[in-house]
């Protein structure tokens, strides 16, 4: 299956820094003691507290105004197209320090928002401690899948990766490797097949990980493609948690190209032959219309590329040195623009 679907929304600029601890629906009445009914939500499964609340706010006419208000105000992105190696800036989170983790969620999504009921109230949010059990995890399986590139038997990573991955016969492998008590197992022990490779034994232990998030996570819908008149099935990502373990799936296996910008030199997944830029708009499919939406990305590299030559050009006509031309950048334009670029800019000017 090629075709994957995962956006992210993120909450209002400024309106998201409950969001990891958990945030409020958006009433002041859904205080559990004002609806002894719902009092049964402490053990209620997820789906069942969402039709509960939605129930009791559509009675009282709060519920559709408060969604399409918020929903208007929510921000929205495809990271696997502008952030593809997302998973590797999760795994720099400090797990022990919730600013940290404040910080992440706010600038890239909570992780895997559920109901659940805090202080007496119902929030939507992912625990704290769910948020440290993932970057240890995702930290531990970037280790592993970093030394998966080594090939050298005396390179540092391998002999690490042989340290950390000890066979006990019969097929049965301990991993070993250092974890937060509270968050993750220590030394589980995972079973392949007898005479499999380390390499081999590493790679399924980081697919075995990866496939257990997507299971909970993830499904396939069939979708019609209006470009192609076709109908074609497409991996959903729930959430982002989903999106990072898929990720470094497709690192580990090597399954998509990625290529860094030339001007601001983010990583992106190219949406056509010869990208050199990240993409300004991605499409999105919209349910109520069953049409694809070009969405905004806010990147507009390209046209800052532009802007930076056609600057080039004209010091250049102005009798400006390729290094006086360097000077009178700006930073951002300096990076993109090097010596050498001025150069090639100033003999394409030359040449045509």
């Amino acid at each position: 299956m090629e075709h994957v679907y995962a956006w992210i929304l993120l909450p209002p600029i400024g309106d998201g820094l409950e969001l990891v601890m958990g945030k409020s629906l958006g009433t002041k009445d859904d205080n559990l003691d004002n609806f002894p009914e719902l009092k049964d939500l402490l053990h209620s499964k997820p789906q069942n507290i969402r039709e509960k609340i939605l129930n009791r706010w559509n009675k009282k006419g709060l519920y559709t105004s408060f969604k399409l208000a918020y929903e208007k105000s929510l921000r929205q992105y495809n990271p696997l197209i502008i952030e593809p190696q997302l998973y590797k800036k999760f795994a720099e989170v400090d797990y022990n320090n919730t600013e940290s983790i404040l910080e992440f969620a706010n600038k890239y999504g909570d992780l895997c928002p559920n109901f659940f009921v805090s202080s007496n109230i119902v929030r939507e949010g992912t625990y704290i401690e769910d948020w440290r059990k993932h970057i240890k995890q995702i930290q531990n399986l970037v280790f592993i899948a970093e030394a998966l590139d080594v090939q050298n038997p005396d390179d540092v990573d391998y002999v690490k990766l042989e340290k950390t991955i000890k066979p006990l016969g019969d097929g049965k492998y301990m991993l070993n490797l250092i974890s937060s008590k509270l968050y993750i197992t220590v030394n589980p022990v995972f079973i392949t097949d007898k005479d499999t490779e380390l390499f081999d034994v590493a790679k399924y232990f980081v697919i075995k990980q990866i496939n257990e998030v997507l299971v909970e996570n993830s499904f396939v819908k069939i979708l019609f493609v209006t470009d192609t008149k076709e109908y074609k099935q497409y991996l959903y990502l729930k959430n982002l948690l989903a999106v990072l373990y898929y990720e470094l799936y497709l690192d580990v296996f090597k399954q998509r190209p990625v290529k860094e910008c030339e001007f601001c030199h983010s990583l992106f997944v190219p949406q056509k032959k010869g990208q050199k830029f990240c993409p300004e708009s991605i499409k999105k499919y919209d349910e109520k219309t069953s049409k694809w939406v070009d969405i905004p990305t806010g990147k507009h590299c390209r046209q800052y590329a532009h802007k930076t030559e056609k600057r080039v050009v004209e010091l250049y006509q102005k009798g400006y040195t390729v290094e006086e031309i360097h000077k009178q950048l700006t930073e951002k334009q300096k990076a993109y623009a090097t010596l050498e670029k001025i150069q090639e800019i100033i003999k394409k000017q030359s040449s045509s």
